[in-house]
């Protein structure tokens, strides 16, 4: 698939569902070409037959091995060009805070952090060679409010939270625009999220 130059290009992940289908439907409808991500790539179908600008992939963020292989996947079908990376996807363990195994915690802590972390890493390059580059964490209230039966999950929100403000430190001096919101209040507003950055103002995930 060739991607004309004027054309926004949006990775998000995590689309079989929720925000993250919501999100690949409101940019496709706007005219961003996006790459929608899922473990499962028939979980997409939905979407590329309402969209001809949606290109479903498959991703298994639990295998941190793998993504520097879809990044280049990205790459090739975008011609290495991408203006947006919303990193929706994660994963779930109930578990009170003393009887949580920490092979599972380990588990979450690859999808909901690591693999954001190394997909901000993998990314970035192709981010910086646009002039309106955004990365977007989707993130929760639970990074701020502990919720019973969800410590482990609460702690990889806080840890996604501090990355993200550390990331957006660094990356001041260049374009590259580095926002989160709590996934719980994460709204399209023609193109803006109402959400957390830091600061209670609205915020454009679109260029």
């Amino acid at each position: 698939m060739s991607v004309p130059a004027q054309v926004t290009v949006a990775v998000v992940t995590g689309c079989s569902s929720g925000i993250g289908e919501s999100l690949a439907l409101a940019f496709a409808a706007r005219g961003i070409t996006v790459v929608a991500t899922a473990r499962r790539v028939e979980s997409l179908a939905h979407l590329t037959k309402k969209h001809d600008n949606i290109i479903a992939m498959p991703l298994e963020l639990g295998d941190l091995s793998n993504l520097e292989q879809f990044r280049d996947a990205v790459a090739e079908k975008t011609g290495g060009r991408v203006d947006i990376l919303v990193n929706n996807a994660g994963t779930h363990y109930a578990s009170t805070a003393m009887d949580l195994e920490i092979a599972e915690a380990e588990k979450l802590f690859a999808v909901n952090v690591f693999a954001v972390m190394r997909l901000c890493q993998l990314f970035l390059p192709l981010l910086r060679k646009s002039l309106r580059g955004r990365i977007v964490q989707i993130g929760s209230v639970t990074r701020d409010v502990p919720v019973a039966w969800q410590c482990v999950y609460n702690a990889s929100k806080a840890a996604l939270s501090q990355y993200t403000k550390t990331l957006r430190l660094v990356s001041v001096s260049s374009s590259l625009n580095v926002m989160a919101y709590r996934g719980l209040i994460v709204l399209l507003l023609g193109g803006a999220a109402v959400g957390d950055r830091g600061d209670r103002g609205r915020h454009r995930l679109c260029p």
